[in-house]
């Protein structure tokens, strides 16, 4: 599994390399061209961050009526 922390703030920082690729160096077509792929690697990666634990069942604590049945 991937970390969560780990991929979210790579695509973060790769989304604002990109960026400031694109601002700094706006005449350079090769590198707005290749600035927008990392900007789609960025993206993916903080999308595959927002959504890593989701497939996981959280255990839902038990109910007091339930300790009270067990006990009995």
């Amino acid at each position: 599994m991937p970390n969560k922390l780990l991929s979210m703030g790579t695509g973060i920082f790769l989304l604002i390399f990109s960026i400031m690729v694109v601002v700094l160096d706006a005449s350079n077509f090769l590198a707005i061209g290749l600035a927008f792929f990392v900007l789609m690697i960025g993206i993916m990666l903080v999308m595959v961050g927002a959504v890593v634990d989701m497939d996981t069942k959280k255990s839902s604590p038990i109910r007091p009526i339930q300790k009270l049945l067990e006990k009995s």
